[in-house]
Parts: structure tokens; C-alpha cells; sequence
């Protein structure tokens, strides 16, 4: 089983890194992005297969504050 990836992202500008450390002044917040290829990293898609957001649902559970089936 893959470990799952963890994801350092600055709120202010949201760059992108593989460590944690500051960025615009500010720590960068950790995210949980699942295992790669795992339901987790996948865009999100309503009940009739249409793409709701390119987003992966990790960052969507974390910033609109839940998940729609697929």
C-alpha cells in the first residue's frame, strides 16, 4: 500500500510545497492528499457523471466543507 501524501500549501498565495516552512509571512498549512491515483485525489463528480470541479476532493472537503458522491 502507497503512503499517503502530504502536501504543504501557502493560504495567501497558494504555492506549493513538499516541506512546511513559511511562505508570505505565514506557515504554510499541511494537507493530507491521499494515496496518488486514490478516490481522495480525484476531481469531483455529481450524481450524473458530469465534472463539478477540477479540484481534487481533498482540497474541496477541506475548503467548501464536504464531499458529494460521485
Amino acid at each position: 500500500m502507497a503512503a499517503s501524501r502530504v502536501i504543504f500549501i501557502c493560504e495567501h498565495c497558494l504555492s506549493a510545497d513538499d516541506s512546511s516552512g513559511e511562505c508570505c509571512g505565514q506557515p504554510r498549512t499541511r494537507y493530507e492528499a491521499g494515496e496518488p491515483g486514490s478516490e481522495l485525489s480525484q476531481p469531483l463528480y455529481d450524481n450524473e457523471g458530469r465534472l463539478r470541479s477540477h479540484a481534487p476532493r481533498w482540497w474541496l472537503e477541506r475548503h467548501q466543507g464536504g464531499s458529494e458522491s460521485r
